[in-house]
């Protein structure tokens, strides 16, 4: 059910990539991955030729879930730094390589430190000309609106375990497009897609 939800999303990340590596007339790329999951695999498998690294949690048994099952191996990455984004300050910047691009999706969400903060910190990883590729959760969705409107709110609850956690904050297209321009980013592109909750086993 996880990889039928996400296999939308993994699909328009691969081909955004794509498109930004043709750009790139051949030359091989060092590409960052915050918060390994599938998708980290799906890289190693897509950009054989290219330096796939990533950056997160320890790669502990506490911090494995659907997101990232054992069966995901960081070790065929270039290099894994371990870092928890909500602890990201310029200090941390020390023995971090500089990126190509720097993929930040769908984790977000998922910090409670402020946007302006992480995106600032990533921002000090890129080479020049370097890409940023931001996937995230629209807060005010369709069906989140809808939800409201019935008395029922579409936010998770905080969890209580933090080697897992859920979402902290959601954010709006305005409030994010207002924090890359505040920290010096041109936006390339912006695009939106719907991506529907899987039906349940055993129904076509």
């Amino acid at each position: 059910n996880y990889l039928n939800f996400h296999a939308k999303r993994y699909e328009a990340l691969i081909e955004k990539l794509k498109e930004i590596k043709s750009s790139k007339s051949g030359v091989n790329i060092q590409i960052l991955d915050v918060g390994p999951s599938f998708f980290t695999e799906l890289l190693i498998d897509n950009f054989k030729n290219d330096a796939i690294s990533a950056l997160g949690f320890p790669a502990e048994d506490k911090y494995r879930g659907g997101h990232l099952p054992e069966c995901i191996n960081l070790g065929k990455l270039t290099k894994f730094y371990e870092l928890d984004l909500n602890q990201s300050k310029e200090d941390k910047l020390l023995g971090i390589a500089k990126f190509d691009i720097i993929i930040l999706a769908e984790v977000l969400e998922h910090l409670c430190a402020p946007p302006e903060v992480v995106l600032g910190f990533l921002r000090g990883l890129m080479v020049d000309n370097g890409y940023l590729i931001i996937q995230t959760p629209n807060a005010v969705a369709i069906d989140k609106r809808v939800a409201m409107l019935r008395g029922i709110n579409p936010f998770e609850k905080i969890r209580q375990d933090n080697s897992n956690p859920g979402h902290f904050r959601e954010y709006t297209t305005s409030e994010l497009l207002e924090t890359v321009k505040q920290l010096g980013f041109c936006v390339i592109s912006l695009d939106y897609y719907n991506n529907p909750a899987p039906k349940p086993e055993g129904l076509k």
